[in-house]
Order: structure tokens, then sequence, then C-alpha cells
């Protein structure tokens, strides 16, 4: 699909005015209780966009290079730098942006330093390091979008969440680096969650010759390896990346990854990083970041909006609103 000259010509926060309702089939009843509100191109319906792109990307299987990254809080962050979170609801407007203020002037210099991750991948990058990268991050991105899919966070979640403080600044950003969005290439983040982790999951798992490259301990290869011989791929390799700055990480491909099918990255920012590096193996390839916690501990699935499945629910049970604290980070 080719852009309109209205979507080269205005400004991407003016095309980006309309609004969904996000429902992802196989989540109904988990989600019926969490209000998602994603901002988009054009007026779709959420479940036949979901089906309509999951068919694009499960199609596109063993057809070549098809990159898909996801941006959001942290992506925006690197990108615009630091900005302080809104409180959360009933909370102390006082004590929440003294206690932010203090966190992110005396532990960890947030204007000066990006920092930025859970669960052992922990990015950090100082200085002169940030702004360089940040050039590199661009030119990946640009190629991404040219070549594959952004599964962009722009929502609006049933509390505050991190994002808030980035839109519509962050359109800006994609235009100023001439970096094009359109229906062609955008897509919801959460999309990329209901595909691997909900019931489309085994289209993209069993039979499928699969690399996983995210950071690792022998611990969490063992637990991941389990997961991916129970969902039935053909096979599963592991390259380990550093869980710190991975947006400097080299990897290297060997002969023993030349069949690769589905290529799952977890690696923060840095995925745009991985992504270009595996261009050569041809495959399809997604930053699958979250979901490769979920698949490493189960317990982590409805911590955010569209990890936990229908089928996972104890009979009768609904995630409530308090049960996604922050409603979404990368």
């Amino acid at each position: 699909m080719q852009m309109t000259q209205s979507e080269r010509v205005a400004p991407l926060r003016v095309r980006m005015h309309h609004r969904m309702t996000l429902r992802i089939p196989g989540f109904e009843r988990a989600e019926q209780h969490r209000s998602t509100i994603q901002y988009v191109l054009e007026p779709y319906s959420a479940e036949e966009w979901y089906r309509r792109v999951t068919r694009r990307i499960a199609d596109g299987l063993g057809k070549g290079y098809f990159p898909v990254f996801r941006f959001s809080d942290g992506e925006c962050y690197f990108c615009l730098g630091y900005r302080m979170p809104p409180p959360q609801p009933e909370s102390s407007v006082f004590y929440h942006y003294f206690r932010t203020t203090i966190s992110a002037y005396l532990k960890y210099r947030c204007h000066t330093t990006f920092w930025s991750g859970l669960r052992g991948h922990k990015e950090m990058y100082r200085g002169r390091k940030w702004r360089e990268l940040r050039v590199l991050f661009v030119e990946q991105i640009r190629e991404i979008a040219a070549s594959g899919l952004i599964a962009g966070n722009f929502c609006k979640h049933h509390i505050p969440g991190m994002i808030d403080r980035y839109i519509p600044d962050i359109f800006d950003w994609f235009d100023a680096e001439n970096i094009h969005l359109s229906s062609d290439n955008y897509i919801p983040f959460y999309f990329i969650y209901g595909m691997l982790l909900g019931p489309q999951r085994h289209h993209f798992l069993v039979k499928r010759h699969v690399l996983v490259v995210t950071s690792l301990n022998q611990a969490k290869e063992t637990r991941l390896r389990e997961f991916f011989e129970s969902a039935g791929v053909a096979s599963v390799k592991f390259i380990s990346i550093s869980g710190s700055h991975s947006m400097s990480d080299r990897i290297e491909l060997r002969p023993e990854h030349a069949n690769t099918e589905l290529v799952l990255v977890g690696a923060g920012v840095g995925a745009a990083n991985i992504l270009s590096q595996v261009k050569p193996l041809n495959a399809l390839s997604i930053d699958a970041g979250y979901v490769l916690d979920c698949y490493h501990n189960p317990s982590y699935k409805g911590a955010r909006v569209f990890t936990l499945p229908d089928e996972d629910l104890p009979n009768e049970s609904v995630l409530r609103p308090s049960d996604c604290s922050r409603g979404a980070h990368a």
C-alpha cells in the first residue's frame, strides 16, 4: 500500500487523530474491565485489523526478512529524553513529584543517562554514548519502517501510563527524522502480545525453526528451551546478548542459524540494533520483549494488558484495572 499525498504532507500528529478501543480475539474476558484506546491513522475495526495483520505476518514466514519493532515509552525516553511520569489516581501529587524528582536527579541522573528496563535487562547509556546511539537508532528505525512494521504503544490506558508524557511529541520526532508511518507499516503494540501469547501463537511456533536473541543465563535458557519444545517448534537456538548495552552489541550469526524461520528478540531499545543484524537470515524477525519473559515465567502473564489470554484464566475470572498497575511498558 502506497502512502497518499495527504499522508506524505500532513504531520503525523494531525494524521494520528482517530481513536480505537483495542479488542484482540482470545482476550475478551481477560480484558473486559481494562480499557486501552489506540491512536490510529484510520477508523479501523480492531478485531478485523488484528486478523488482517496476523495473516500478513504469518504469511511472511519463510518469505524473506520482515522486521517488527515495538515502540513504547522506553523508546520515547531514548529519543526525547527523560520526562516525569504522571501521578497515579488517588496518589499524593506532591509526594509523587517529589519522589520522582529525587529519584531521577540523584539516583539515575536521567537527563544525562538513559536507564530503562526490567528483570535482568536494564539498559544504560551515558552522555556522549547515548547521543551517538540515538543517531544509529534513527537509521535502524527508518530501515525497519521501510521494510517491516512499527508496533506503536501510542495508547490511552485505564490508568495514566508512562507513554502519556510523550504523546503527541513523539509523532513530531518521527516527522523530524523522516520516518514515515502509514497504514501499511504502523500497527498497535499489543497486537504482538496477542499474536505470540494468544490462540494464534501456534501459527508462529509449531514446526518452526526459531532463533531467540536476548540476555540469558543458564537457568533462563533452560526454561525457554523447555517452553519452545513443549510448544512444538522444530528447533530452537539461542544467542545471548548483554543485559545493559544491547544497542552496542554485535552478534555472530553462524551456519547453524541458516534455516531460521522466526527470530524472537528481547533487547529493549536495542532490539532495533539486533533486528538490523539478523537481516541476513531472511526470516520473520520480531521484537518480542516481554513475551519472552512470559515464556520464561508464566506468572508474568496478566501484569500487562493483553498478556493473559482467556484460555489461561480460571473459570469466571477476569482481570480488574488494579491488576495492571502501569498499563504497559516495552
